[in-house]
């Protein structure tokens, strides 16, 4: 079994106010609305790689200044792309000086996200540029409050993600210092075709998982992380 992509599911208060953050300023495209759920992925590819879950009225607020479970989200993409992306938004981004050009930049929700060159680099043109054409999610850093629990409630994934490319890291936090808000809910988990899913339930087994009869989904619930494991095929 392998992992083919992992999706950060990101909770949102104001759909349209985030989705302008998302298409303007980080350059995605709309791939899928559907109920609460928007798949975001690039113009060319047009692969979904971020879902957002809109939530309104539920308890907590745009996370200005607070300490939520997710710190970063870091995404590679073609560098003359990210030129493009900061000439256009000056005012919302924060140009990285250093050798690696990127920016950073944070959503509506406080959610913080830098976009670098992936590697290597390729000559695009941009006479016409919409927005990104590919990127990938390459690193995701969630608080926890016990960095040692959460790489124990992670272990069965992280075992099955080793060298792939999407990288997930953990920062402890003191529990008094992670607040309620609109945050990061899940991540989806795009498995190859042969994985035996009853084996990979049985890694979870502590924490009661749900798979359908296909065996095709697979639902696992992190309450000690505050977050969901989606995995599909």
């Amino acid at each position: 079994m392998s992992v083919l992509e992992i999706k950060p599911v990101y909770r949102v208060n104001n759909r349209e106010e985030n989705l302008n953050f998302f298409r303007n300023v980080l350059g995605m495209k709309v791939i899928l609305e559907e109920g609460t759920m928007v798949e975001l992925g690039a113009f060319k590819s047009k692969k979904t790689h971020i879902l957002l879950e809109e939530s309104p009225g539920e308890e907590g607020n745009s996370a200005s200044g607070k300490i939520k479970k997710h710190k970063i989200t870091v995404l590679r993409a073609n560098v003359h792309e990210i030129v493009e992306l900061i000439e256009r938004n000056k005012d919302a981004v924060k140009e990285f000086t250093d050798s690696e050009a990127g920016f950073e930049t944070i959503s509506p929700e406080g959610d913080v996200f830098w976009l670098l060159p992936s590697h290597p680099y390729e000559e695009i043109k941009t006479d016409a540029f919409v927005g990104l054409s590919d990127f990938e999610v390459s690193e995701l850093t969630i608080n926890v409050t016990d960095e040692l629990l959460a790489y124990q409630s992670f272990a069965p994934l992280l075992a099955i993600v080793g060298g792939e490319n999407t990288l997930i890291n953990f920062n402890e936090e003191a529990p008094e210092k992670l607040e309620n808000t609109w945050d990061l809910e899940a991540l989806e988990v795009t498995m190859s075709k042969e994985t035996n899913f009853s084996a990979l339930k049985e890694g979870f087994s502590s924490f009661s998982p749900y798979m359908d009869s296909e065996e095709r989904l697979l639902n696992v619930s992190l309450p000690d992380q505050g977050l969901e494991l989606w995995f599909k095929k």
